[in-house]
């Protein structure tokens, strides 16, 4: 696998835990004004590396990320089933 995609591959993995610890801002005991920031940095550094991985990755394996995780194709699949 070459280093290109591999970097890729990482930032995306970053991305999804960032987006991941969101839910857990409100349980860390510190300030309110913490968590907001903590929770701002999260967001941005999120939506940073997924973009950065899918320019690196390419237009296909992005668009096939991003329609994995779309929430409307969860529901129309279990209607299907």
């Amino acid at each position: 696998m070459k280093l290109a995609r591999k970097a890729g591959i990482i930032l995306i993995i970053f991305s999804t835990l960032c987006w991941a610890a969101i839910p857990a801002m409100p349980f860390i005991p510190v300030s309110a004004a913490l968590k907001l920031t903590f929770g701002s940095v999260l967001v941005i550094m999120g939506e940073i590396f997924f973009w950065l991985g899918a320019a690196i990755l390419g237009k296909d394996i992005a668009k096939k990320y991003i329609g994995f995780l779309n929430p409307l194709r969860w529901i129309k699949k279990k209607r299907n089933n």
